[in-house]
């Protein structure tokens, strides 16, 4: 998330003034009812001004369903047409439920959820050379699986190679402070992460339930803060969410350089490793964190 002034980037911010042009303001009601009412009884007096957040990905909405639930008036802003296209999909861990019900949104996405039909499935690999056009794509994905069981091979020769998508994976170690003043980031704007954990998404909705905690206790001084004030607390946040995520993006970056080596005598040390010390209890151990509630 972004706390800024009228921003338009794709990132969320929160900001005090006029609207930013060529930008929708999706109303928090709008985007999550039944989260937002839930905390009505938690209503905060101190900003007459609402928040804006600026972007209405995973990180934006959750941190405007956090900041409704305590009482902040919140503004969100999208520039895009409509729903994203990018990405494949999310898996939601443990400590990702812990911050969805905390948010009040947990009963209502296990209430939505659907299976994929008995025609329709998902499947995802990595190529270490960005292919060219659609053909390629399919061609790279078919060059990474080939030999494997399952039928892999036959699902992505079915799979129409327009219907391949194909996305950089990158991160970034993000240690410390990451906003400034009253400008502060959550999500993917603030600590990117390789997929290989399955965390990118689940943190980002421990920012949001983060965030509203540092910002009730502000608001429960009942007076408007200082700039200063808030840009502490803002950084206090960033503190908490920077020892948290540097960890795990470390991790699954050296977990996705591990497992997508060509180097047979790395490949040879790391099945090893796998058969013989491997434990999933301590592989899933950062699931077992828990944000707390609003």
């Amino acid at each position: 998330m972004r706390c800024n002034r009228g921003s338009t980037a794709r990132s969320a911010g929160v900001a005090r003034g006029a609207r930013a042009p060529h930008v929708r303001c999706l109303p928090v009601a709008s985007v999550a009812p039944a989260a937002a009412r839930s905390g009505a009884s938690k209503r905060a007096t101190w900003s007459a001004e609402p928040i804006l957040v600026s972007g209405a990905g995973i990180a934006g909405l959750a941190v405007a369903v956090a900041l409704s639930k305590i009482g902040l008036p919140v503004h969100v802003f999208e520039a895009g047409p409509g729903l994203r296209q990018e990405g494949a999909a999310i898996g939601l861990w443990a400590n990702a439920w812990r911050a969805l019900e905390a948010l009040g949104a947990a009963d209502g996405l296990r209430a939505g959820h659907l299976p994929l039909s008995r025609w329709v499935g998902y499947w995802a690999c990595v190529a270490l050379t960005p292919p060219a056009d659609a053909a390629g794509r399919q061609r790279a994905a078919l060059d990474v699986v080939r030999g494997w069981s399952w039928s892999m091979e036959e699902v992505i020769r079915r799979t129409p190679p327009e219907d391949i998508a194909w996305s950089r994976v990158s991160d970034r170690w993000t240690a410390g402070s990451f906003g400034r003043g009253c400008v502060t980031l959550a999500g993917d704007a603030a600590h990117p992460m390789t997929p290989n954990l399955g965390q990118g998404g689940c943190v980002a909705l421990e920012d949001a339930v983060v965030l509203g905690q540092r910002l009730a206790a502000l608001a429960a001084q009942r007076a408007p803060p200082s700039p200063s004030a808030l840009a502490a607390c803002l950084r206090a946040f960033e503190a908490d969410r920077s020892a948290r995520c540097l960890p795990l993006t470390v991790r699954s970056n050296l977990m996705g350089a591990a497992l997508q080596t060509p180097l047979q005598p790395v490949c040879a040390v790391r099945n090893a490793f796998v058969r013989t010390v491997f434990q999933p209890s301590h592989f899933l151990d950062h699931t077992t964190f828990d944000c707390g509630t609003l």
